[in-house]
């Protein structure tokens, strides 16, 4: 969230979207990264209120977002929250301020609970797997009324802009990675529409298997990019970074059992996984420069940083797969 979007999202502005879903007075902030996600309640039933800056989303794509998440629920594949309806009917609500508009949806909240220490196994990886696989196969079918953006459209990937002339070789690279990616061919049975984000802090444990949100991020790319994003998470969060190879192993192990039960991916796409890992790491990268002053952070996010910054330019996943065939 910029400083800008910040300033416009006044007492006021908030007490518009409020009134427009007739929400309870009391509002709690959960997280202000790319928009404004609060708790809320209406006549004391909880919900979860999305407000976003005109300048991450329009309201159009939001909608286009909608489309898609109330498609896979519909399917009865995916357990995901529903936008529900404003007083006015719409399920995405406009308000316009200055210096940028924002887009209220109300959705649902899901009944699971987060991933823990415990669940961190192959049972949870091979159903994370499922439902990767899940979408990649309900994709196949989705004909849409609004189309998202394609996977390059977003300036989450613009590496000129937000990657200083102080990085030329990281600018360099990143740039690169993402050229290489636009060159691949975009199949229907390895290209269409992905959540983009399904990773362990995007979906929650419910009674029956995971619960999937934040479809803020869906997009048109590879299947295998998701693939990629799961992976790259999940290495991220393993305890030993002399390990990552063995733990990606044993990883996409049950991840592709669980994913390959629902949607069957070419092997020559999953052996484009490390430079999706790259992408992914590019992305990150771009994003931290964009949104955070190297002044402003901490030790231990200014070494992590710096990690990836040195990955990216040396043309290094941050693990390998050579096991895999991958290269």
């Amino acid at each position: 969230m910029q400083a800008s979007d910040l300033a416009a999202f006044t007492p006021e502005t908030q007490a518009a979207v409020q009134a427009a879903y007739a929400l309870d007075p009391e509002i709690r902030l959960l997280s202000d990264w790319h928009a404004f996600t609060f708790a809320v309640a209406r006549q004391g039933q909880p919900y979860i209120l999305r407000v976003t800056p005109a300048s991450h989303q329009p309201t159009a794509a939001i909608l286009a977002e909608l489309e898609w998440q109330h498609f896979v629920i519909d399917r009865g594949k995916i357990d995901a929250p529903r936008a529900l309806p404003s007083r006015q009917g719409n399920l995405a609500e406009a308000f316009e301020a200055k210096p940028t508009s924002f887009t209220a949806v109300l959705f649902e909240k899901l009944s699971g609970r987060p991933v823990g220490a415990g669940d961190w196994n192959p049972v949870l990886f091979k159903e994370w797997g499922r439902l990767v696989g899940s979408l990649h196969a309900l994709s196949q079918d989705f004909t849409p009324n609004r189309r998202r953006l394609l996977w390059n459209a977003s300036d989450f990937l613009d590496a000129q802009t937000y990657i200083p002339d102080s990085e030329p070789q990281i600018r360099r690279e990143a740039a690169k990675v993402v050229a290489t990616v636009a060159k691949l061919p975009e199949s229907n049975a390895s290209f269409g529409m992905i959540h983009g984000d399904v990773y362990q802090d995007n979906f929650l444990i419910g009674r029956t298997g995971l619960q999937l949100f934040d479809f803020d991020n869906c997009e048109y790319g590879h299947y295998v990019s998701d693939i990629a994003v799961a992976l790259y998470a999940a290495v991220w969060r393993h305890d030993d970074p002399a390990d990552r190879e063995g733990f990606a192993r044993h990883f996409l192990g049950a991840f592709l059992t669980g994913y390959s039960g629902q949607y069957s991916l070419a092997v020559d796409e999953l052996r484009r996984l490390p430079l999706f890992l790259r992408l992914r790491e590019v992305l990150i990268y771009t994003v931290a420069r964009k949104k955070r002053s190297l002044s402003l952070m901490s030790p231990k996010a200014r070494q992590l940083l710096d990690e990836r910054g040195a990955r990216i330019a040396g043309q290094e996943p941050i693990v390998s797969l050579a096991w895999l065939g991958a290269g």
